[in-house]
C-alpha cells in the first residue's frame, strides 16, 4: 500500500526510517496524519514514539486546538491533555471557563471537575460579573439552584443588586411574581424615588402592577391627588374613568372626590355582606364587558343610520334633541338635569370624545339613540318609555357621582361623569330599546364563562417566561413541565398562577363579591386548578431556537457519535444487555 503525501513528509524529515513507515498499522497512520499531533510532533511536545502509540481517546484529545493551546501555555502537562475523559474535554472546550482559568478564578482542577448545573452556573455573563465584582464566590457561583441562577441572569436584577436595593440572597430568592413585577422600569422607578418599597413592589398583585404602570395614575401620586393606596386598589372601572384628562382635573380641583371614582370600599350591606349590584350606577359604565359592546352597539347603529355623518344632518338632529328636551316640565329634577347636561355639553369639550373601536364621538351617539328610539320599525316597547330612559341617561351623566350605590340622589351641585362613562351610558340607558344596542352586564355567568379563558391564558403566559431556555438542564426542565401538563392538568403549577388569575377576575368581575376575600369568590377561583386546558399553545419556534435546545441536541448527538467511536475503535469490547445505563445505538 502506498505511502500518504503526509506519512511521506516524515521519511523526508528523517523523522521515520522508510522500514518505519512501512510498517505503520492503520492506528498508527491516523495519529500521525493528525494535523494537531503533527506540531505537536514538531514542537518536540510528543515523541515519534509517543504520537505512534496513542490510543483514541489520546488522540481525540490532542486533535483539539484548545487543548493543544492548554499545553502550550503550560495549564496543562501532556499526560493530563492525553487523559482527559469526554466531561473534562468538554468543560475545557468552553472559552468562557479557559477564562476563569486564566485569571485565577478557576483551578484546572476545578475546572475540569464540574458537573453540568455547575458549568450551566459559569456560562452566565451576568453571573461571571458577579463573581468578578466581588458579588458572589466561584463556590456560590457554582451551587446556584435553577431558580437562582435564572434571576441573577436577569440584568434588571444585577442592577438592583448593584444599587443595593436588594441583596444577593434577596435576589436569589425571589419567585416568579416577585421576578416579574420587578423586570418593570416604571416599578423600579417608583422604588428608586421612594414611592414603593421593596417589599410593596415585590408584593403586587397583577391589578396593583397594571394600576401602576399608567402614566397618568402615577402623576396623580406624585402630585398627592391619589395616595398610593387608593392608586394600587383602582379597580378597572376607576382606572378607565382616570384616563380622562378632564376627569383626572376635576378630581385635582375637588369637584369629585376619589370616592366619586371608586365607590365606596365596603359594601353598603355591611361588611362581609355583597351589597346589591345596582347596574345603573355611576361606575357600571366602565366594566370591559360593557365597553366593548357599547361599541359594537354604536357600530351598528351607524351602519343603519348613516346619515349623521353628514354635518347639516347632524346640527339639525342635536338641534331638534336639544329643543325636545328644552320643552319638557321644570317640574321634574331629572329632566332639568338632562336639559343642563345639553346646555352645558359642547362648552365642555365632550363632543371631541370619540370611542377608537367604533369611529364614533359622543355628539354622533347622542343622534344615533335619538334616532334608535324614534324609529318605529325598528324600537321594541313604547316611544315613551324609551324616551323615559334617555332622559334617565342623561340625567345620570349630569348627576353620576351625586348618585349613591344603590341610586339615590345625595345632592348638591353637579358632579358629572367622565367622557368615555358618558358616552357608555348612552346606548347603556336604551339597552333593549333596539336591536342594535345590546349591552352585556357583569353578571355571575359571565364570569363563569371568562374564568377558563382567563386561566388558560394565565398558563400560556407562565409557560412563555419559561419558553425560551438558556441550558440544555432548562430546556429539559420545560419539556417535562409541559408533559407534567398535559398529563396531570392545570393542577400542576395553580400556586405560580393562582394570585394572577384571582387578581384578573376580580378586577372584571368584583362587582359581585364584597371583596376578595368573600368565600364565595375564594371559592370561584379554586375551582380554577380543574379547568380543562385542552391543547396547549405550540412554542415550538421559541424553544427550537433557544440557546437550550441547541446545547441540548449538541450534547446529545456528540455522546451518542464518541460512544459510536469507541466502539469502532475498540470493536471487541461489547455492550452488556442488562446495563440500562449505557447508551445503545439505533439499529
Amino acid at each position: 500500500m502506498p505511502l500518504s503525501s503526509k506519512i511521506q513528509e516524515y521519511v523526508v524529515q528523517h523523522t521515520l526510517t522508510l522500514e518505519q513507515a512501512m510498517g505503520l498499522n492503520y492506528a498508527e497512520c491516523t495519529n500521525l496524519e493528525s494535523e494537531g499531533i503533527r506540531g505537536l510532533i514538531t514542537d518536540g511536545t510528543l515523541t515519534i514514539e509517543q504520537a505512534m502509540g496513542l490510543n483514541y481517546t489520546e488522540r481525540t484529545n490532542l486533535q483539539y486546538e484548545y487543548i493543544r493551546g492548554l499545553i502550550t501555555d503550560e495549564t496543562l502537562t501532556l499526560e493530563q491533555a492525553m487523559g482527559l475523559n469526554y466531561t473534562e474535554r468538554t468543560n475545557l472546550k468552553y472559552e468562557y471557563i479557559r477564562g476563569l482559568i486564566t485569571d485565577e478564578t478557576l483551578t484546572i482542577e476545578q475546572a475540569m471537575g464540574l458537573n453540568h448545573d455547575e458549568r450551566t452556573n459559569l456560562e452566565s455573563e451576568g453571573i461571571r460579573g458577579l463573581i468578578t465584582d466581588g458579588t458572589l464566590t466561584i463556590e456560590q457561583a457554582m451551587g446556584l439552584n435553577y431558580t437562582e441562577r435564572t434571576n441573577l441572569k436577569y440584568e434588571y436584577i444585577r442592577g438592583l443588586i448593584t444599587d443595593e436595593t436588594l441583596t444577593i440572597e434577596q435576589a436569589m430568592g425571589l419567585n416568579y411574581t416577585e421576578c416579574t413585577n420587578l423586570k418593570y422600569e416604571y416599578i423600579r422607578g417608583l422604588i428608586t424615588d421612594e414611592t414603593l418599597t421593596l417589599e410593596q413592589a415585590m408584593g403586587l398583585n397583577y391589578t396593583e402592577r397594571t394600576n401602576l404602570q399608567y402614566e397618568y395614575i402615577r402623576g396623580l401620586i406624585t402630585d398627592e391627588t391619589l395616595t398610593l393606596e387608593q392608586a394600587m386598589g383602582l379597580t378597572y372601572n376607576g382606572r378607565t374613568a382616570l384616563e380622562d384628562e378632564h376627569t383626572r382635573q376635576r378630581l385635582r380641583n375637588g369637584e369629585l372626590t376619589i370616592q366619586n371614582i371608586m365607590g365606596d370600599q365596603i359594601p353598603l350591606g355591611g361588611p362581609g355582606i355583597a351589597a346589591p349590584v345596582n347596574l345603573n350606577d355611576s361606575q357600571s359604565t366602565h366594566t370591559a364587558s360593557v365597553h366593548r359592546t357599547v361599541s359594537e352597539s354604536a357600530t351598528r347603529l351607524l351602519n343603519r343610520y348613516p346619515t349623521i355623518m353628514d354635518p347639516q344632518e347632524l346640527n339639525a338632529l342635536i338641534i331638534t334633541i336639544t329643543t325636545e328636551i328644552n320643552n319638557l316640565p321644570n317640574d321634574d329634577n331629572k329632566s332639568v338635569a338632562a336639559q343642563r347636561y345639553l346646555t352645558n355639553l359642547a362648552a365642555q369639550g365632550d363632543y371631541a370624545y370619540k370611542d377608537l373601536a367604533s369611529g364614533v364621538n359622543t355628539r354622533e351617539l347622542l343622534a344615533l339613540s335619538w334616532l334608535a328610539i324614534h324609529d318605529d320599525t325598528m324600537r321594541t316597547g313604547s316611544l315613551e318609555d324609551a324616551t323615559h330612559q334617555f332622559i334617565e341617561g342623561l340625567y345620570e351623566i349630569q348627576r353620576g357621582y351625586n348618585l349613591s350605590e344603590t341610586g339615590v340622589d345625595l345632592g348638591g351641585s353637579d358632579k358629572r361623569i367622565c367622557a368615555a362613562g358618558t358616552f357608555n351610558k348612552l346606548l347603556e340607558k336604551i339597552n333593549g330599546a333596539h336591536p342594535d344596542v345590546v349591552i352585556e352586564v357583569i353578571t355571575p355567568k359571565l364570569a363563569t364563562l371568562k374564568f377558563p379563558i382567563v386561566v388558560k391564558d394565565e398558563v400560556k403566559n407562565y409557560l412563555s417566561s419559561m419558553a425560551n431556555p438558556s441550558t440544555s438542564s432548562e430546556f429539559s426542565q420545560f419539556n417535562h413541565q409541559i408533559k407534567k401538563i398535559e398529563e396531570e392538568g392545570v393542577e400542576v403549577i395553580w400556586d405560580a398562577i393562582k394570585n394572577s388569575v384571582a387578581a384578573r377576575m376580580f378586577d372584571e368581575f368584583g362587582s359581585l363579591y364584597a371583596n376578595q376575600d368573600d368565600p364565595r369568590f375564594t371559592a370561584f377561583i379554586d375551582a380554577g386548578k380543574y379547568v380543562e386546558l385542552g391543547k396547549l399553545p405550540s412554542f415550538q419556534k421559541e424553544v427550537s431556537e433557544s440557546e437550550g435546545c441547541r446545547e441540548y441536541c449538541s450534547s446529545t448527538t456528540q455522546s451518542y457519535r464518541t460512544f459510536s467511536q469507541n466502539q469502532c475503535q475498540n470493536p471487541e469490547s461489547s455492550l452488556d444487555d442488562g446495563d440500562t445505563n449505557t447508551p445503545k445505538p439505533t439499529p
